[in-house]
């Protein structure tokens, strides 16, 4: 039976010989769940810093675009804007015409323009290749306001939930990762454990492996957060997991 949970092994496993003896001797397939418990708690954080990153990579994107797009009001087919003049949308960055919104007349189509679609009166013109357009005439019973701001709110919205999906991908590719570098150390650890002959088998070596790698997990996490540099980080990281593991064998040891 199980001496200590897996709440307590994630303090424990920075220095109590018992708990990597009780890993050994009691965890059996419980360190397979410990290693997923302690891996969501840290993609929480993760998850948070990358859905505040693309937050604020979306918002920036898209308000400079949003703010060049004029509200469309559809009525029986026909496209009208605020004011009768060609509304030239340019990419953020390039500062290239991407898209034309011209309800006047002047541009009729795509050709003599870098730009990849055209909104007339009354048709949408595409163009995927120089050699490929698309035309899509508006039907006649068509009525309808598209005001952009509204639109990017509610995507915005949307956007605010990808977390969602994202925390549990995370999960999965860092539960991935860990697996195979805890099967690599247990490579490792089983050769340590026949030098000093400390008696313990591979299936043991992987479950102290797989619990050695806690105080790397919880150090990343923490230098993270608080945005510190730590000079050679996956050098030391491996030096410190690796130590943890001969540790853990060493408890074993007969």
């Amino acid at each position: 039976m199980r001496q200590y949970g897996v709440w307590q092994a994630i303090i424990m496993s920075f220095y109590s010989k018992k708990l990597y003896r009780d890993v050994a001797t009691n965890w059996g397939g419980v360190v397979f769940l410990y290693l997923l418990l302690l891996l969501a708690l840290a993609m929480v954080y993760w998850t948070i810093q990358i859905q505040q990153g693309l937050n604020q990579v979306y918002v920036k994107v898209t308000d400079e675009f949003v703010a060049q797009i004029p509200v469309l009001t559809v009525k029986n087919g026909r496209i009208s804007t605020p004011e009768k003049r060609p509304y030239l949308i340019k990419d953020g960055d390039n500062k290239e015409v991407i898209a034309i919104i011209d309800t006047t007349g002047k541009y009729k189509s795509l050709e003599g323009t870098k730009a990849g679609l055209l909104v007339t009166d009354s048709e949408i013109i595409s163009q995927s290749k120089p050699t490929e357009t698309r035309i899509d005439k508006l039907p006649a019973n068509m009525s309808f306001v598209f005001d952009p701001v509204i639109v990017n709110e509610y995507i915005k919205g949307v956007f605010s939930w990808a977390w969602i999906l994202l925390f549990p991908v995370m999960v999965i590719v860092a539960f991935l990762y860990r697996l195979v570098q805890a099967l690599v150390y247990a490579i490792i650890g089983r050769l340590f454990g026949a030098i000093t002959k400390s008696g313990v088998t591979y299936a043991q070596t992987l479950q102290i492996a797989m619990v050695s790698i806690t105080p790397v997990i919880v150090l990343v996490t923490i230098i993270d957060a608080f945005n510190i540099r730590v000079p050679y980080c996956g050098l030391l990281g491996f030096l410190i997991g690796i130590g943890y593991l001969f540790y853990g064998v060493l408890a074993n040891k007969r």
